[in-house]
């Protein structure tokens, strides 16, 4: 008989509860985790009826580990808010919230070399695997039960985000009807769970985070902070400006200066929020690192501060489909090189040629398609697409984003990723979620204080010095037949919104840039912090020449 152990990392801030002989570690939304707990109390002889059948109703964010005498129990919500890791070593089963804990009480288990190999093409690994061989992940929406007595493992999917368009549609004002009665059920609770306490969002040019502000401000809650942060031209902060100002409430804008974005990158602090948040599996999210590390340094957060961001509104409403409507048939290999493409496409080709991209093709294969079919309707492409995006990128790096704000021991929200929005886009038909088209129609129809008259984001990637010149020179090299791509490439160092690079330096930034994809510029900071992580780690692989 294999033995079993919980080995979490305390650094988490579970919680501990016994039940009479059953003990119960937990994270995120209490009431969430007190449903589960009441359930699986009488329901572990009928584990798998279940999961199926009241996991997937549960509400909130949440990752719970269940012991009792015969049983581990372990489930994480439908967008892993929060990981679990687990693995079979020295004749034990190990259950775990770090993978990190693991390994260090584990160090014999070997680098997965195609774990690296996605590691350093997507910033994060696919599936269950880890970059260690033995250490797993619960993927979202999954849960596992450990027979103590015959050493069984049982997985169970108990959601997947796969839309299915209902059998019998609604019309277009009913569909919009439906929209707002859950999003505002959803703000509802976020402001009864908020109680009072200052909610902090953080507010962008965009569409998503000026939606959370607006309902939250529509719904009487008035403890609201907003800030944005990046260089003093930043089109997205002035936006965002604008916006506070139209709804009178705070705005703190962090100026980005390059000296403090690199001392700040190059301090302990950086290096253990890596440490704490990749978790073996995924490149940590810096987007916000500087702004919240100086609202902690300077006080302007009280203990029981709520961060609310927009992630991931656009992906959960259609904008990232790749298949247009109308389109006819689409191949099992069209579907894969779009996935690959996109999410595995943040280093350059020099990097590339490297790699085997054959085996990331093979290993999409395997865990995506169930069936044995070369071709797809042009509605279920589109659903194998959003299934792969929602259980890899999105839950995989998007989400874990919100290790930064546990990090420094605050609250969050993610209202957009909350179960029942994904179950009404789940049932909505693709001619509506393709370009967020009826997502847009609600914010026009919805229009709070006329601040959704244009449904466009503020995207303008340039100061306007910079964009002057790069013009010029651009039109210049067409006249004169001159490549000019690394004039853009150096130009995005200074171009970007809120100027990422400069946590690398311009030095850094120069001397790699030809293994970044720049742009788009979010991708080639995630490629350097790939570089980053792999030389701090003494990462080792000879599938990428380290």
């Amino acid at each position: 008989m294999i033995e079993s152990q919980l080995n979490l990392d305390p650094v988490f801030n579970w919680k501990k509860s016994f039940h009479n002989e059953i003990v119960v570690y937990s994270v995120g939304d209490q009431g969430a985790v007190d449903h589960i707990i009441s359930k699986c109390l009488i329901e572990v002889n009928n584990y798998e009826e279940y999961i199926k059948g009241e996991l997937r109703k549960v509400v909130g964010n949440y990752a719970v580990i269940i012991e009792t005498n015969s049983h581990i129990i372990a489930a994480v919500d439908h967008i892993r808010s929060y990981p679990i890791f687990y693995s079979q070593l020295n004749g034990q089963f190990i259950v775990s919230n770090s993978a990190r804990t693991i390994d260090q009480d584990f160090p014999q288990s070997d680098y997965d070399e195609l774990s690296f190999t996605e590691f350093c093409r997507a910033g994060y690994v696919s599936g269950r695997q880890t970059l260690k061989k033995d250490i797993y992940q619960l993927q979202a929406g999954e849960s596992i039960l450990w027979d103590k007595a015959t050493s069984e493992l049982i997985q169970n999917r108990y959601f997947k985000y796969f839309p299915v368009s209902d059998s019998t549609p609604f019309s277009e004002s009913e569909y919009l009807a439906q929209l707002n009665e859950t999003i505002n059920n959803i703000f509802n609770s976020i402001i009864n769970r908020a109680s009072g306490s200052p909610i902090w969002i953080p507010l962008s040019g965009g569409l998503d985070s000026r939606l959370i502000l607006c309902k939250i401000h529509e719904l009487g809650y008035k403890n609201i902070h907003t800030f944005s942060y990046g260089p003093s031209w930043n089109y997205e902060a002035k936006r965002a400006r604008e916006i506070a100002q139209s709804l009178n409430v705070e705005w703190v804008f962090i100026k980005h200066t390059k000296k403090n974005a690199r001392t700040l990158f190059r301090s302990k602090d950086r290096k253990d929020y890596w440490s704490y948040s990749d978790n073996l599996s995924t490149i940590p999210i810096m987007n916000e690192y500087e702004a919240i590390n100086y609202l902690k340094r300077t006080d302007s957060l009280s203990d029981d501060s709520i961060f609310i961001n927009g992630q991931s509104g656009d992906f959960v409403s259609g904008g990232h489909i790749p298949f247009h409507p109308d389109g006819g048939c689409v191949s099992k290999s069209e579907i894969i090189e779009k996935i690959v493409t996109k999410h595995y496409s943040v280093t350059s080709q020099s990097v590339r040629n490297t790699m085997h991209i054959q085996q990331i093709r093979n290993k999409i294969s395997e865990q995506l398609f169930q069936d044995s079919k070369d071709e797809y309707e042009i509605e279920q492409a589109a659903s194998l697409y959003e299934l792969w995006e929602w259980a890899e990128r999105q839950a995989k790096m998007v989400v874990n984003g919100q290790r930064l704000y546990e990090y420094y021991n605050y609250r969050w929200e993610l209202p957009l990723w909350d179960i029942r929005l994904q179950n009404y886009f789940l049932k909505l038909p693709l001619e509506y979620r393709y370009n967020q088209t009826l997502f847009k129609k609600y914010l026009k129809q919805y229009n709070y204080k006329s601040l959704f008259e244009d449904t466009m984001s503020e995207d303008r990637r340039w100061p306007p010095f910079l964009g002057l010149l790069l013009g010029i020179i651009v039109k210049l090299s067409s006249l004169i037949k001159i490549n000019v791509g690394w004039v853009k490439k150096y130009f995005s160092y200074y171009g970007h919104y809120n100027n990422q690079y400069a946590l690398f330096g311009l030095k850094y930034f120069l001397r790699h840039s030809r293994d970044a994809i720049i742009p788009p510029q979010g991708r080639g900071i995630i490629a350097l912090s790939i570089k980053t992580c792999l030389a701090e780690n003494r990462y080792r692989n000879k599938s990428i020449g380290k």
